[in-house]
């Protein structure tokens, strides 16, 4: 078993089990499993041993995936535990999704069984000086991006005389080149045009962040609305700086064409770059808690409203409201923001930039 192999998982799969466990607890009070509650009811002994079974349940998936991996990278060639990897990663999603489905279903069984009841007057708090305010950070800071991507393929350029006939573009986990094609430009560009697509989706990631939907607390609006821009404007830059530390490391990869890094080098870079990345999404995920829910404020006690309008979200984890003109909302189970599938818009946007990011490199480089 290599020493790279077993860093890999260790660094890719325990930070991803461990995010995906603390996901209850990082959503808003009044939202358990997709299901609207009272604050109240979020404190309820049944609701806190649903949170508790749920993030066992991917602490257990979690041990079972890494220990059985670390177990195959003896057993097999990398070819292998690339699609035994790729094969995890599914079976991850697939038991995820159902353990949700599982608790969202018995989250409303509690909820209807307890007679927990629905506000019968609620009140929707809208800040017309919200959007006044500095919501993240301008998308002109991805021109530094844009310049680095740019300078790093006019150095390329200069010194293409000086790239090996033959590129090595993939190794394995011991140091052996898998996969080397000859040089051309499409192979020695290609990392700038994945730069390229990289930047765009940033761009368009920056502009959710700014232009989703206000969700202000009405029973104290002013700290609400302090930890939601306080929210958007912590992961406006993270995505700025998530995303330059992505084009960094591709114009590192695309040095190596001239340099010939060895093996350990480009896997270090690669791997502090990968760690650096999911210890910040952690942290900053857990100091934010969604919608700046766990940001302190002046006023240190804010007690949320419940705001019921389950009736748009099926499964709990689907908004679909016509009448709604926002395109994007908070998730109810995890952090972030996702479409409002109620919006012919939100369709486009939800097919069609995935086939983009996936088409687009292979149209550029042909």
């Amino acid at each position: 078993m290599g020493f790279w192999s077993v860093l890999f998982i260790v660094m890719i799969f325990v930070p991803i089990f461990g995010l995906m466990a603390a996901t209850p607890y990082l959503t808003r009070k009044t939202i358990s499993f997709g299901v609207s509650v009272s604050e109240e009811n979020y404190h309820h002994p049944a609701v806190k041993k649903m949170r508790k079974s749920y993030a066992q349940i991917i602490g257990l998936l979690g041990i079972v995936v890494v220990t059985g991996s670390l177990i195959l990278t003896g057993l097999l060639t990398d070819e292998q535990f690339a699609w035994i990897i790729n094969g995890l990663l599914i079976i991850l999603l697939a038991v995820s999704g159902i353990s949700y489905l599982y608790f969202y279903q018995k989250m409303k069984n509690l909820k209807q069984e307890l007679g927990w009841k629905d506000p019968q007057s609620q009140i929707i708090a809208v800040d017309t000086r919200f959007r006044s305010q500095k919501l993240g950070y301008s998308n002109l800071w991805f021109l530094i991006h844009a310049a680095f991507m740019l300078l790093s393929a006019a150095f390329v350029w200069m010194q293409y005389d000086r790239i090996p006939d033959m590129i090595v573009m993939k190794y394995d986990f011991q140091g052996v080149p898998t996969n080397i094609v000859e040089k051309s430009y499409q192979s020695v560009f290609f990392p700038n045009v994945m730069q390229l697509c990289m930047i765009v989706t940033f761009i368009f990631v920056n502009m959710i962040t700014m232009k989703s939907k206000q969700q202000i607390n009405a029973s104290n609006p002013e700290s609400s609305m302090q930890q939601n821009v306080a929210f958007r404007r912590l992961w406006s830059l993270y995505a700025i700086i998530l995303g330059f530390l992505l084009i960094a490391l591709f114009s590192f990869i695309q040095l190596g064409m001239i340099y010939s890094f060895s093996y350990s080098v480009n896997a270090s870079v690669s791997m502090i770059t990968v760690a650096i990345i999911l210890i910040g999404t952690i942290v900053l995920g857990v100091r934010t808690g969604q919608g700046g829910s766990r940001i302190r404020t002046s006023e240190t006690t804010v007690k949320q409203v419940q705001i019921n309008d389950d009736k748009f979200w099926k499964l709990g984890a689907f908004y679909y409201n016509p009448q709604d003109p926002s395109l994007f909302v908070e998730k109810r189970m995890g952090i972030g923001w996702t479409i409002n599938m109620g919006r012919p818009l939100g369709w486009v946007i939800m097919i069609g930039l995935p086939l983009v990011l996936i088409l687009a490199p292979l149209l550029l480089t042909r």
